[in-house]
Order: structure tokens, then sequence, then C-alpha cells
């Protein structure tokens, strides 16, 4: 028997540049931030040439950055006359239902396959009932139709003009328009930023590859090295070695409370129903692994300091609700400084990044936030 093993490897590569704009309607000159985030895979088998492997998913990511940055867009409305334009709105259907896109592609792959092999066989064992060989085939090349049609009617619904000329509804984490500043002819924010007041429970919006978080930590506010957070899916959340370490604490707390729990639980169901010897030592040691997997799930939620939800994963916009109420209120004034009133809006015009080069947020201000957050 013929046993295969190996190490998939896969790079995300964040990146952004700066994407000029002219109103359809006005003529107004404006600019915004276009951010993305580009996916790579590599395949390593029997752990031969990992290295290669990791490099090949490194390039395809910045293959994949690149294309996005060239082909989609934001939605963005023009600091005039709120329109948006007609290229703007096709760039940003672009990425939406992605998966439908997938799962047409993977259906017409199969169909051909499948078409192949019954048209064979049809040809074959019986040339007069081939019909009955292509019914399965047409089925699913029906299917992929279907989710073609599908995603075109989802994209044409999108119409952010449609109340036009009132402002139009935007998504979680657009960014907002930039025109020249007549004094020095550097990128300045159209409208003075907004930081929004956030309560116990709130989410913030955040996008990949434009925002960026204070480097301070997120229980305690103080400065923290670089390289040293807490891992939150794609996200590294600044976190400090002492609340690191009453973290920990506190989860083997959880754990071993929950876990204790759920055995009493457990003996107290299985015990009365006088199970032979064997049957009940298996019950009981799969309770006791139920016991411990359930265990991990409270304390890992109880003791988290960040939760990541899903805000729009093809605009790579994640939502974030911490724990501590004072940093979500930190990351609100720092992504709107960074992304508004912070050096990234004031980009000089002959300094544009290329494409696909990363825009580092600004860490402007992150001390005196700090210290208005704690007076």
């Amino acid at each position: 028997m013929h046993v295969y093993f190996g190490k998939h490897v896969k790079r995300a590569q964040a990146g952004g540049r700066l994407v000029r704009v002219v109103c359809a309607r006005c003529e107004c000159e404006y600019f915004y931030h276009l951010a993305r985030v580009g996916i790579g895979h590599g395949e390593a088998p029997y752990y031969i040439g990992v290295g290669r492997a990791t490099r090949a998913a490194e390039k395809q990511a910045q293959k994949d950055l690149e294309r996005r940055l060239s082909r989609e867009a934001e939605l963005v409305p023009c600091p005039r006359c709120s329109w948006i334009n007609d290229e703007l709105i096709v760039g940003y259907r672009i990425a939406r239902y992605s998966f439908l896109r997938t799962l047409n592609r993977f259906t017409l792959l199969i169909g051909a396959i499948v078409s192949a092999v019954f048209g064979f066989l049809g040809a074959i064992l019986a040339p007069k009932d081939l019909v009955f060989f292509l019914i399965l085939p047409l089925g699913i090349v029906l299917f992929a139709g279907a989710a073609f049609v599908l995603r075109l009617w989802l994209c044409s619904r999108i119409r952010p003009n449609r109340d036009f000329p009132l402002a139009p509804q935007l998504p979680p984490g657009s960014p907002p328009a930039l025109v020249r500043d007549p004094e020095n002819g550097t990128l300045i924010p159209a409208s003075p930023p907004s930081v929004p007041v956030i309560e116990e429970g709130d989410w913030c919006d955040f996008q990949i590859g434009r925002h960026r978080l204070p480097a301070v930590c997120c229980g305690c506010l103080n400065p923290v090295p670089l390289g040293r957070g807490f891992n939150a899916v794609s996200l590294m959340v600044p976190w400090c070695a002492d609340c690191e370490l009453a973290r920990t604490r506190t989860y083997w707390r959880i754990f071993f409370g929950a876990a204790l729990s759920g055995w009493l639980v457990a003996a107290v169901i299985l015990l009365p129903l006088n199970l032979q010897n064997e049957e009940f030592w298996i019950a009981c040691l799969g309770a006791a692994g139920v016991c411990l997997l359930v265990a991990a799930v409270i304390a890992s939620k109880r003791t988290a300091p960040v939760k990541v939800s899903n805000g729009d994963r093809s605009r790579s916009v994640v939502r974030l609700r911490f724990r501590n109420v004072e940093y979500t209120q930190l990351v609100a004034l720092h992504r709107e400084r960074a992304t508004t009133g912070g050096t990234q809006s004031r980009l000089s015009l002959d300094k544009v990044p290329p494409l696909g080069a990363r825009i580092p947020p600004s860490g402007e201000g992150r001390d005196q936030d700090v210290r208005a957050l704690k007076n």
C-alpha cells in the first residue's frame, strides 16, 4: 500500500498602492489607498524541498497580490458629489462571491473529466444509448452554469449609486478619499477623521494591509517589543510578558475547573448504567477525552484577549473585539490617524508607492494616545 505524506506551505503577502480617481460627474480628482492580501501555496512531497516550496509559495503570493492590486478596487465616493465611478464598482465586484467562481471552475473541471470518461464508456459499451451516459455530465455542466449566473446576479445587485445624490452605503473598512493640499501638493483627507466611541462589546473594523495595531500591550497598554504578541488567526496582537503569564495562569485554572466539572457530570451519567468492564473503561476514556477538549475550548475562549470575526474576507477586513475596551478605542484612534491623519495620507505625489509595495501605517502619536486613554 502506497502512503503519501508531505508538508503544505501557505504564505500571505499584504500590500497596497495609491489609486488616482477622476469623478465621472464633476471631474473631481481624488485618491485612495487600495490594500489587499495575496495568498500562495507550496507542496513539499515527503518533506523534501521545504525551502523550495516556501519560496514558491512566497512568489505565488506576491504574484497574487500584484494581480489583485491591478484588477480590484474599493468603493470610494467622490468627496464633492458622492458619486462612485463605474470602474470602481466593477473592480469591487471582482472580489465579491469568489467562492462561487471557485465552485464554478471546480465543477467545470469535474464535468469535463466525467464527460470524457462517460462518453468513452458509452461509445464502447452502448453506442445506441450514449445519451444516457451523458445525463450526469450534462447535469454537472448545468450546475456550473447556474453557479455562474447566480454570481452575475449577486454582483449586479451591488449598486452603490442607487440612492444618488444621497451618500452611498459603504462596506466596512472602506478607505477614505484623499485630495491634494493646495498649499504643498501632498494628500490630505477630504473630510476630518471621525473616531467612533467604542463601548464594551463593540466591534472595530480592521483591514489587513492598510491598518496596523498600535505597538502597546492589549492588556495593560504598556509598550511591547517588536515581534512579541498574541497570535489571533492572521493577526499578531501586541502582548506583554506579564499579561501573557497572567493569561496562562487563568487559562489552566479554567481548564482544570472545566475538566473536573465535566468528569463529575460524566461519572454521574456513566455509573448508573452498570456497564461491563470493557465498555465502562472505553466510555470513561471517551468521556475524559471529550471533557479535556471542551475544557480547552472554554479556557481559550474565556482568556483570549481578542475575538476575531470575518467582516469581509475578500477584502481582508476583519472585525476585532478586545477584552480591554481602552485598547479597542486606542485601535480605532490609531487606525483613523494612520489612514487619514498620519504620515500615510500625507504622501507626496512624486513618492507614490509602486505596485505591490507595502504602505507602512503611521506610528505617530502612539505615546500621546496611550497617555490620553490612561488619563
